[in-house]
């Protein structure tokens, strides 16, 4: 390596991660944590640090087995990164090629850029010898002291040269803007309902009726504002840890508190309830969102007026279709029946309302249209989205929001089942455009739905052989996901996708970084999404393997990829997809 100061070397690597095969998963969570951690807004802006300003981290995926010393490749990689962080255990103190690798380090007098992270309750022992010997006094990050999240920043501080107490009083700042911010999302929909409820009940009822209807909605919408914000206050930090409070707590302690105080208000309590559900599914906590919703479609169900006389009741309607909706988010062969019972039943009793209440049915064609897409019934899928788009535009201020995913479902059905003809990408770009063209000239601030219609749009550039296009559009959803989400199939999907770039470019070390990484984040997935999500990645890392000619390498990967995938009676069976694209790899070797 050439000589250069510190501070004018322009180093490959941000860090280094140094570790034991027995502390694996560690590294792996600290990879993608430092990786993905986004410096919050407001830190000292001379220090010309990016957004996000610790890629790349190296992390060498297995220890040394065949050679007494390490590799030049290795060696290389040691020498081009800025910092060196050592995963700190039993098993990595014994290790000779931590060791090897500390060593290296210190021997290029870098022994001020080594920051140490210990995996149980630090102790000079779980030091390699090399760092226990150099007689440096680094500061040691604490997995059980100081809890996974001032343990990850302790690191980020130490690499960046910031201070600590910064860097967490910024980050706990934001910690608590997100979870705010995801709990009102929840809420949001449910509040501008009852305000467009009030509105129209005033307007087509007597003057007295309408008083008292339009009132009774604003007390609950109140109501649920006072109890969601009563209950984000104790999740106050001030009172408690704030690594020890999470999103899910918070979650759990409303549900219990709203079944208790609550008991007596039964509409107020099924309008809280809907909006702790949405926000478990925004979580990805499907079973969880099929529980509440099936409370809150009986709670609704015991206050409902008598339907026959009243035209029907739109908030059982709306319990109908999130219920049946949160069956069909569980994706199992029982619940998939169930949903399609329930869409049924939703669609029916919202057609019958009187007035008609066009949002609502065009969300239950949605919902069934989502349902007959995921059991590969197309034709009747598409047909729903077109009902949905056409219920939706009748609306006197229509909800752009519902309308863009509307369209952007409908793309779906054409790149899901004629992605191998340029005609059914084209058509699904169309969708795809319609629906990225509403969110920017209603300028809708939902980054779930603009990353969803990104990444979409980028999957049909890629079908068409256009990396480029396909790499400008998803990175910056990817921003906006990771920071909305840690493990997620949308983020998962959204890394995904540029290894399928990278790869399309022939830029092969590129896309195993991106598939390994989009690996990593797929087993942090819960739920039935995780070994499809594995299984799909695992063929392309088959694919690209095969297009080095590995081929001992492809085929161990692809007969993961069919074991993952699960059996060819599975009724969301992958194992077309992945006969598409193996081309012609012996189906009679499946395991």
């Amino acid at each position: 390596m050439p000589e250069a100061d510190d501070a004018q070397q322009v180093y490959r690597y941000k860090a280094f991660i140094s570790y034991s095969h027995a502390d694996e998963r560690w590294a792996r969570w600290l990879h993608k944590h430092l990786e993905g951690f986004q410096l919050p807004t407001g830190m000292p802006a001379g220090k010309g640090l990016t957004r996000r300003p610790l890629r790349p981290v190296f992390r060498d995926r297995d220890e040394l087995a065949s050679s007494s010393d390490l590799d030049q490749a290795l060696l290389d990689a040691l020498g081009e990164s800025e910092n060196l962080i050592v995963i700190c255990s039993a098993a990595s103190a014994r290790s000779r090629w931590v060791n090897a690798e500390v060593e290296a380090f210190l021997a290029m007098g870098r022994g001020d850029a080594i920051f140490p992270i210990a995996t149980e309750a630090f102790s000079d022992e779980l030091l390699p010898p090399a760092l226990a010997n150099a007689q440096l006094t680094p500061i040691a990050a604490d997995l059980v002291a100081d809890g996974r999240r001032n343990a990850l920043l302790k690191i980020v501080a130490g690499i960046l040269r910031i201070r600590f107490d910064d860097l967490r009083g910024r980050a706990e700042l934001r910690r608590r803007k997100r979870l705010l911010a995801i709990t009102a999302l929840s809420t949001t929909g449910f509040l501008l309902t009852s305000a467009l409820a009030a509105y129209a009940l005033y307007a087509r009822a007597a003057a007295e009726e309408a008083r008292l209807a339009a009132e009774e909605s604003r007390e609950t919408a109140q109501q649920v504002t006072r109890f969601i914000v009563g209950i984000l206050e104790k999740a106050n930090p001030t009172n408690r840890n704030p690594d020890d409070i999470s999103i899910r707590e918070v979650l759990d302690q409303g549900y219990e508190t709203a079944n208790v105080s609550l008991a007596d208000k039964p509409r107020v309590r099924a309008s809280v309830l809907t909006a702790i559900a949405n926000a478990y599914n925004t979580l990805g906590l499907f079973e969880d969102n099929v529980s509440i919703n099936r409370d809150v479609l009986k709670a609704v169900r015991s206050s409902a007026q008598d339907q026959h006389s009243s035209g029907g009741d739109p908030e059982l309607g709306r319990a109908l279709i999130n219920y049946a909706n949160s069956l069909g988010n569980l994706d199992t062969a029982e619940s998939n029946r169930q949903a399609d019972e329930m869409f049924l039943q939703a669609v029916a009793y919202v057609e019958a309302l009187q007035p008609p209440d066009f949002y609502l049915l065009g969300s239950a064609h949605i919902g069934m249209g989502i349902q007959h897409q995921y059991s590969n019934r197309i034709a009747p899928a598409r047909e729903q989205f077109r009902l949905a788009i056409e219920a939706l535009g009748r609306m006197p201020d229509p909800d752009y929001d519902k309308l863009a995913w509307a369209n952007q479902n409908l793309g779906t059905t054409w790149l899901r089942n004629d992605a191998m003809t340029v005609e059914g990408v084209n058509l699904a770009q169309r969708q795809f455009q319609i629906a990225a063209d509403i969110i920017t000239k209603q300028n809708l601030s939902n980054d779930v739905l603009a990353s969803t219609v990104a990444l979409n749009l980028a999957a049909s550039h890629l079908l068409l052989n256009q990396p480029a296009e396909a790499r400008s559009v998803v990175e910056p959803a990817l921003a906006k996901l990771e920071a909305l989400f840690d493990a997620h199939p949308r983020v998962v999907y959204a890394t995904r996708l540029l290894g399928n770039a990278a790869a399309l470019e022939d830029d092969y070390e590129l896309a195993g970084y991106w598939f390994d990484r989009a690996y990593a984040l797929a087993e942090g997935v819960e739920g039935g999404a995780r070994d499809q999500l594995l299984g799909v990645i695992t063929t392309y890392r088959g694919r690209l393997a095969q297009q080095q000619d590995g081929l001992s390498e492809a085929d161990a990967y692809y007969r993961e990829a069919f074991r993952l995938f699960g059996s060819p009676d599975d009724p969301h069976n992958m194992l077309p997809w992945l006969d598409d694209r193996v081309e012609r790899y012996p189906l009679e070797r499946r395991p």
